[in-house]
């Protein structure tokens, strides 16, 4: 099994998105929301990815692939913000690996390449959103810290609310 890790160009990214459209749905399933509510319908979830092509297009949103055996397997993203008092951040967003390659540093490798890429791009300050077991479980041992939680920030599949904590990490 060889992986790769790496930026995905915008003009690559419309052959993957059917790969990501899977990768999405069975994440979520899985019980990952990443924005979304289960069973996800696979038309939600391209209309989620194609959406996101001009921005890759325009510089201001960046696709880190996980590419396993030259197959995607996992994606994280950046939102990079254009504002003159802004261009130091950016927003780590919908970061996930698939099942078969949880559990085996897949995941911390993906962000060293993420915060690698915001480097490049000038940003030292990450910020992000998670559940907080997903937080206290993942990001926090990446170096995150915990700003607070939003209670009932989110809502589950049974309508309940969840908390989520804001973390954030200075490159």
């Amino acid at each position: 099994m060889t992986i790769e890790i790496r930026t995905v160009r915008p003009d690559e990214f419309p052959s993957l998105v059917p790969a990501l459209v899977d990768l999405l749905v069975d994440t979520v399933d899985d019980r990952a929301p990443l924005g979304f509510i289960p069973p996800v319908v696979p038309a939600a979830a391209w209309k989620y990815w194609i959406g996101l092509g001009p921005e890759l297009a325009a510089g201001s949103r960046l696709l880190v692939g996980v590419f396993r055996d030259g197959w995607v397997a996992g994606s994280a993203q950046l939102w990079l913000p254009s504002l003159p008092n802004a261009r130091h951040r950016a927003d780590v967003q919908k970061v996930f690996v698939a099942r078969t390659l949880r559990g085996r540093g897949v995941g911390a490798a993906l962000m060293t390449a993420l915060h690698a890429s915001a480097r490049e791009r000038g940003r030292s300050l990450l910020l992000l959103n998670a559940r907080r077991n997903v937080a206290d479980r993942f990001y926090k041992p990446l170096g995150y810290k915990e700003v607070g939680v939003i209670p009932g920030y989110s809502l589950g599949s049974n309508g309940a609310r969840i908390d989520t904590a804001s973390l954030y990490l200075e490159l």
